[in-house]
């Protein structure tokens, strides 16, 4: 009711718009207004009450939530809501329903990634099996070890059998050998096997006894005869007297001695001592040698005077020795030695002519025995015998004793001729490049044997020939028209070791026949004619593709007498590709060589269902294009060419990690007709199907495989992002932990903008602990690809990524030639979570100076929070310029080309006033002055095409004593001779005034530049017509293993001096006095990480070359090694840092204390040591005598007196450098008069050596 005066309540207070609101907001429930009143709607899902108060529902309370029971999972209440835990180990689900899992399925069950997993009911183990070729117990990322194959490629086993183990390999000594390569011969004499004071003498699996006088046999135990005697075993010594040498022998002497061994072996007869009377025909004193057991053999020798016989060979098993002496002169006597060993007959012969003869020739030849020769020439020759002498045991059907001649190498080819007769045939010729001889006797009847002659002549033009080419043709004599009759024709395919071929047949036309008897093509998978078959064909039917084994293929046309046709034609070329699976290794043709032009190799590798392939490149060097037109290797995603492509790659630069979506993979080598390169070398495998995803969403985010636990080996996963067109996309990692690498060479996380690792730019590559920058994408799409290898693993990643408007955002790029910018909000502050790009580009050769005026950021010792980040370039790529945060205003910057890539980021807490900052382009050049212990700097505009008429100079100024070592990651400079267009020259100084280190042009790599001190100046220069990619290049300072020669004083100091020396630094210089002098030392500064052994980090001073010289002291904290002075013309000088606290480090100025010096004055004068008096000796004294650049320099000597020799090998004094000098003679001896000489360079060095 109103009250009175009052008008009627006719306003309706609106409940639900008050500032505290009636109905819960906890979770928010909706009020509903009334006239008068106001009502709430219902407590939310998970919530209950009445809605003005809402209590949340612990839904785990009943029944476990849902969640599962058997096995039990946790069940989680959360406010309005719940989550059931993960199934445990052994079960997968959801957490609600658990279904007994096969362990296998999951990370392979722990097994190693390429092992096989079997899953055994009722445990929760598997068994674990190792591949072919690896050793192991299966389990874990170590579980199989590759079996090397040494034995295969490097056999060190050099005298046994070689067998290859998981850590190397085992050699299995032949007998007689030992060590472990069986390079070590057994000493078979160290136990004392010659008896009765013989003397042993090692060999192969054996030993000789040298006996004395009174003694022979094998181990000398059977007393010598005086003369003569039959001797049986398999080796020994007779001498003639019994102790020659100690007197002479007796006139009128007649001894005969018999030697026999084992049937089966013959005899090597040496003569350790000898000394007969001479004679021209050795008629009066001498030794006569038959080959067999009496004097009726055939004799192989008679020998006398004072020249050892040359070493012998019997053709039986005995040798018979008939000593005479006659009344006149007596000498010393002699000494036999004996071994036994095989029969020698037979053997592979290859000259274009010579001779056979039988064993014992013109002897009779022995009995039992089969001797077989090989004849082989080059194929399209002609082989001819012709029979000198023929004298066998006759018999009608050549049964006993024959000489056999075959028209090949092997013993079932055509028979040419069968002898055993006294009768000379007439020639006889092969009707190819090889032949088989084989003479066989038996145990009775023996004679003269047979002595032939063997030619060669060449065969038909066409016939046969060796082909290493790596692609070619053969074809049949004559062809296309018919062949001739009665021809063999030898083609030899022969590749590089590790190469197969590929032959084609295509035309054939033979004489057919059901078992190609008459004329035919034999193809064997080898080089030779004993190689494995691998088919006979004929008729008119093209045999299918042949594709050898091995390296090579022999081909044999053969043509009877009768039919003849048009024969056959084929192609051949290197072979390469193929059908794969399981796990292996694939390479280019020719592999480490380079590989061929004009070559396609098309490899297609399947993995069984449920799991995709990998492929990991081990090496590769491939022609290098911006965007791989010319030399490539394409990876598609599938089984065939017309499959998404995963990849095009080229260049260098190892391509990452790859694996498909699916069970197959298809990898094609394309080469051209011009650049080759080595090629490469790749690993592929299996893993299990399943990682990645697409995400669409405005907001996401998305972690590696089993995050937070460790991520699986061998992963290869890919997230596209895709978000509405006119948006950006922001990633950020939350948490980040993969294995550590210099390069991310192994596990890695690599995000692209813009497309796919193909299509996309790569805005970085991630690994270790360090959580990446924030990535800010350019369009709509963005590609996160995550790679691991079989060795280590961590937590992996979890990132979230957000849609932002591209027109609200505040990245920006400036292209005027001057302008400022801000911080967002500035002069106030800048928001929370914000993160912008600012690129400045102006015009070409141009630089950019960079003034940051006001600044005033969130502060911290690493900048991790909020940081402004400037790079030298216009990608975020680029080399880093520095990293600031808190008050310190980034200093004035000059670019190095025409563009600056900024970026400010805060993070969600502190902000502060921002910064405030403009630029001037209009300053012509590029280039600049570089100063760290290592950095990079790139072409102008790179990795695009740099500017025409550009001239930019680099200025590399490193710690003094130390050098500059300049390598490239990428390459492209327009190619020409002597690179007289568009080029890259690198100077061993300040100017390029300085020795020319390189001129670089071209697209390959070039090899790593060293300077020889502290300065390197690089100079580009390009022209106006092709400008290609340009270049990416590093730069680092080499302070190990410095060597500082000819130089009279130096400075040397720590990395980054004044500034923190780097964690991890391992440097040595070792400075080297000229002879006789000394070297002064003194630290004008030394600042060192405090410990009291100065175990951490330290300077070690040694008094000589290197570590092994006397220690003079090892310094760290504050306090400089004292000065001093070397008692040895060198001082090594050690500097070492561990991975914790940094400090300024130290700079040391050193002078040679001694003779010599440097003089920089317009004129003066310098003498030798002591002078007026007598020099010293082992002193060299160097004088460096520098004047302004443009200007000579005179010399005058007033007084000259040294040690004369003609050829000025003992003291001298040496004018450097001498082609400029116009006086002669330029280096001065003895005493001289006064000599004026006239330099045509600024730069004198005078020695003085004695």
């Amino acid at each position: 009711m109103s009250p009175a005066g009052v008008a009627a309540c006719t306003a309706d207070v609106d409940e639900c718009s008050l500032p505290n609101k009636p109905c819960s907001t906890n979770p928010p429930v909706q009020c509903f207004n009334t006239l008068g009143s106001f009502y709430c709607g219902s407590c939310p899902a998970g919530w209950q009450g009445n809605g003005y108060s809402c209590q949340d529902i612990d839904e785990c309370a009943t029944n476990n939530g849902g969640c599962s029971t058997s096995p039990m999972v946790p069940c989680l209440n959360t406010m309005g809501s719940f989550h059931c835990g993960q199934c445990p180990p052994g079960y997968e689900g959801d957490g609600k329903t658990c279904t007994e899992a096969d362990i296998c399925s999951t990370n392979n069950g722990g097994c190693y990634p390429l092992a096989t997993c079997t899953s055994t009911p009722g445990t929760i183990i598997p068994s674990c099996t190792c591949p072919h070729g690896y050793v192991g117990n299966g389990y874990g990322p170590a579980g199989c070890t590759q079996i090397s194959d040494i034995c295969g490629t490097n056999n060190p086993c050099v005298n046994g059998q070689c067998e290859n183990t998981a850590t190397g390999y085992i050699c299995r000594c032949d007998p007689g050998w030992a060590g472990q390569n069986c390079d070590q011969n057994v000493n078979e004499c160290s136990s004392n096997p010659c008896q009765n004071g013989g003397t042993c003498a090692d060999g192969i699996n054996g030993y000789t006894c040298t006996c004395t006088s009174q003694w022979t046999g094998p181990q000398c135990q059977t007393p010598q005869q005086e003369c003569g005697g039959v001797l049986e075993s398999p080796a020994g010594t007779f001498s003639y007297p019994n102790n020659p040498g100690t007197g002479d022998y007796d006139h009128q002497v007649s001894c005969a001695w018999v030697i026999r061994t084992d049937p089966s072996q013959i005899l090597r007869i040496t003569f350790p001592f000898f000394d007969l009377e001479n004679s021209a025909s050795c008629s009066f004193d001498f030794l006569q040698v038959n080959d067999g057991d009496s004097a009726s053999s055939y004799m192989i020798g008679k020998y006398c005077g004072t020249a050892a016989p040359a070493e012998l060979f019997s053709s039986h098993n005995s040798l018979y020795f008939w000593f005479r002496s006659d009344h006149s002169v007596s000498r010393r006597g002699f000494t036999v030695a004996w071994t036994s060993q095989a029969p020698l007959c037979g053997g592979a012969l290859t000259n274009t002519y010579g001779d056979i003869k039988s064993p014992g020739y013109p002897g009779n030849y022995p009995p039992n025995r089969d001797c077989y020769w090989t004849l082989n020439v080059n194929p399209g020759l002609l082989i001819t015998f012709a029979f000198g002498t023929l004298s066998l045991e006759h018999h009608d059907n050549c049964n006993f004793d024959y000489l056999e001649i075959r028209d090949g190498l092997l013993a079932e080819d055509p028979v040419l001729g069968k002898y055993c007769s006294t009768a000379s045939p007439p020639p006889i010729q092969t009707t190819g490049p090889s032949a088989w001889i084989h003479f066989h006797s038996d145990f009775s009847v023996s004679d003269r044997g047979f002595h032939i002659t063997y030619t060669t002549s060449p065969s038909d033009p066409g016939c046969g020939g060796v082909y290493t080419e790596t692609e070619g043709i053969i074809i049949s004599p004559n062809w296309p028209n018919n062949y001739a009759h009665n021809r063999q024709c030898i083609y030899i395919i022969r590749m590089p070791q590790n190469e197969v071929v590929a032959l084609n047949f295509t035309h054939m036309d033979l004489e057919i026949h059901s078992g190609c008897l008459f004329d035919f093509v034999e193809v064997r998978d080898g080089t030779s004619e004993t190689s494995p078959l691998i088919g006979k064909y004929c008729g008119s039917i093209l045999p299918a593709r042949i594709l050898s084994s091995t390296n090579g293929l022999w081909i044999r046309f053969q043509s009877d007498s009768s039919v003849s046709r048009a024969g056959f034609r084929a192609t051949y070329e290197l072979a390469c590709g193929g059908t794969l699976s399981g796990a292996g290794q694939i390479r280019t043709p020719l592999h480490p060589n380079p590989y061929p032009h004009n070559k396609v190799c098309e490899w297609v590798i399947n993995q069984p269902m449920g799991f995709v392939v990998t492929l990991n490149f081990l090496g590769f060097d491939v022609e290098g294009s911006n965007t791989c037109f010319f030399d490539h290797v394409e990876v598609r995603d599938g089984p065939s060419e017309s499959s998404p492509l995963i990849g095009r790659y080229c260049g260098t630069e190892m391509p990452p990690m790859l694996q498909s979506t699916q069970r197959s993979m298809f990898i094609q080598f394309k080469t051209d007709s011009s650049v080759s390169n080595l090629g490469f070398t790749a690993e592929y495998g299996s893993a299990e199907q399943g990682c990645g995803e697409t995400l669409t969403e405005p907001t996401g985010s998305f972690t590696s495989p089993g995050h937070p636990t460790d991520y699986p080996h061998g992963a290869n996963c890919t997230w596209y992002i895709s978000v509405e067109p006119g948006n950006l996309i922001r990633l950020s990692f939350t948490t980040f932990n993969l294995e550590l690498h210099t390069n991310c060479a192994y596990d890695y996380v690599e995000v692209y903008d813009n497309g796919t690792a193909l299509t996309g730019t790569l805005l970085g590559r991630f690994c270790g602990r360090s959580v990446p920058p924030s990535l800010t994408s350019t369009d709509s799409l963005m590609t996160v690809l995550l790679v691991s290898d079989s060795s280590l693993s961590a937590e992996g990643f979890s990132a979230t990524y957000v849609s932002i408007n591209a027109t609200t955002d505040c990245s920006v790029v400036f292209r005027t030639p001057t302008g400022q910018f801000n911080s967002p909000n500035y002069p106030d502050n800048y928001p929370t979570n914000r993160e912008c790009v600012y690129r400045i580009i102006v015009e070409v050769n141009m630089q950019i100076m960079l003034n940051v005026t006001n600044f005033e950021l969130e502060g911290s010792s690493s900048c991790s929070f909020d940081f402004l980040e400037i790079r030298d370039g216009g990608y975020e790529t680029s080399p880093l310029i520095g990293k600031y945060c808190g008050t310190n205003a980034p200093p004035i910057i000059v670019s190095h080309s025409n563009r600056l890539w900024l970026k400010l980021r805060s993070d969600h807490s502190l902000t502060y006033g921002g910064f405030a900052a403009h630029w001037d382009g209009t300053q012509t050049g590029c280039g600049g002055t570089l100063t760290t212990s290592v950095g990079g700097f790139t072409s102008p505009n790179y990795p695009l095409p740099y500017h025409p008429n550009a001239e930019c100079y680099w200025q590399i100024k490193t710690s003094a004593g130390s050098m500059v070592e300049l390598s490239f990651a990428d390459f492209h400079l327009e190619s020409s001779f002597n690179c007289v267009y568009d080029y890259l020259a690198v100077y061993d100084g300040y100017s390029t005034n300085a020795p020319q280190l390189a001129k670089l042009c071209g697209n390959q790599i070039p090899p790593p530049v060293r300077s020889s001190k502290e300065r390197m100046y690089v100079k580009l220069r390009t022209d106006d017509i092709v400008h290609t990619g340009g270049y990416l290049a590093n730069y680092q300072t080499i302070c190990h293993g410095v060597r500082i020669a000819n130089q009279t004083r130096g400075r040397i100091e720590s990395l980054n001096f004044p500034t923190n020396y780097p964690h991890n630094a391992n440097c040595s210089w070792t400075i080297q006095a000229s002879m006789g002098n000394t070297i002064n030392y003194t630290f004008m500064a030394f600042e060192l990480e405090p410990q009291s052994t100065c175990y951490y980090d330290y300077v070690k001073l040694y008094d000589g070359p290197n570590e092994q010289a006397p220690l003079i002291g090892s310094f760290c904290g504050n306090t400089p090694p004292p000065a001093n002075t070397t008692t040895s013309s060198n001082l090594h000088i050690v500097f070492r840092s561990d991975v914790i606290l940094s400090y300024r480090g130290f700079q040391m100025d050193w002078y040679q204390n001694g003779c010599g010096g440097e003089h920089f004055a317009p004129s003066g004068s310098f003498n030798s040591l002591n002078y007026p008096n007598r020099y010293p000796s082992n002193r060299e004294c160097i004088w460096h005598i520098h004047t302004t650049p443009g200007s000579s320099i005179s010399i005058t000597i007033l007084e000259f007196d040294v040690e004369y020799h003609p050829n000025c090998n003992y003291d001298k004094l040496e004018v450097q450098p001498q082609t400029c000098f116009c006086f002669h003679p330029q280096t001065l001896t003895v005493k001289y008069t006064p000599t004026f000489g006239l330099s045509c360079v600024n730069t004198v060095k005078c020695i003085v050596h004695s």
